[in-house]
């Protein structure tokens, strides 16, 4: 009896430590957005997040250890310039277990550094490079998203996204990544959600996510929240 006891008991602590809060790190920096971005976060009792802006010089956010509180870090900064020590440190914040996810124009940060390439599962080229075409970008198009497979945990119960985006086209994206969100619209690539794997690090990559009014459409609310919660591996935690 006292073994069974003890052992509910444990079961219990460890239900509790599962439903602990996800910690979340926003980074922004060196590119304008509309203020209800920080709207995606607002609400979620389970996740509890921190934001760090870079203003004064790039990757400024990228110091030692700068994600060691953090379960997920979401990229939604700029950056062209890094320096080999912060290299060192986005390195290695990532590969053993700590999510990414990265959304719309982090895509384009540090395209003369391949691993940056490899950890984000994704890349847009403003030059050819590497063997890839230049990518392309055109503002306030008319954008229908859905779900490539409605049944992920990303997507559950996601809708239709329809909204005035910046379509992305001809974005790197690796062989291995797992489609889950596409559009058919011919100024954007099909597949414009997908998610990969870093070593130990689940990694989900949004194109979708320029402007004010794909902020405030509840669906894709929905769809950036599971992106979290994914990408925590705490996909049960609502």
């Amino acid at each position: 009896m006292k073994l069974l006891y003890l052992t509910a008991i444990c079961s219990g602590l460890f239900a509790c430590a599962d439903e602990s809060p996800i910690r979340l790190l926003v980074i922004t920096g060196s590119h304008g957005f509309d203020p209800r971005f920080y709207g995606l976060f607002e609400g979620l009792n389970e996740i509890e997040w921190d934001k760090k802006t870079q203003t004064n010089k790039p990757c400024a956010a990228y110091t030692r250890e700068f994600a060691k509180e953090y379960d997920v870090v979401l990229l939604y900064d700029f950056e062209m310039n890094i320096s080999e020590e912060q290299k060192i440190e986005f390195a290695n914040a990532f590969g053993k277990g700590r999510g990414l996810i990265v959304l719309h124009h982090a895509l384009c940060n540090h395209p003369a550094w391949p691993k940056y390439r490899e950890i984000a599962g994704g890349q847009f080229f403003f030059e050819p490079r590497d063997g890839h075409r230049k990518s392309e970008y055109t503002p306030n198009v008319e954008m229908t998203y859905r779900p490539a497979d409605p049944n992920h945990p990303i997507t559950q119960g996601v809708q239709e996204i329809r909204v005035v985006e910046e379509p992305y086209k001809y974005v790197y994206r690796p062989d291995t990544a797992i489609p889950i969100l596409v559009s058919s619209n011919g100024e954007s690539d099909d597949i414009v959600a997908w998610t990969t794997q870093y070593k130990d690090s689940r990694v989900v990559v949004i194109a979708p996510g320029h402007g004010g009014e794909i902020f405030a459409d509840e669906n894709y609310k929905r769809f950036i929240a599971q992106a979290i919660r994914w990408a925590a591996k705490r996909e049960n935690l609502k």
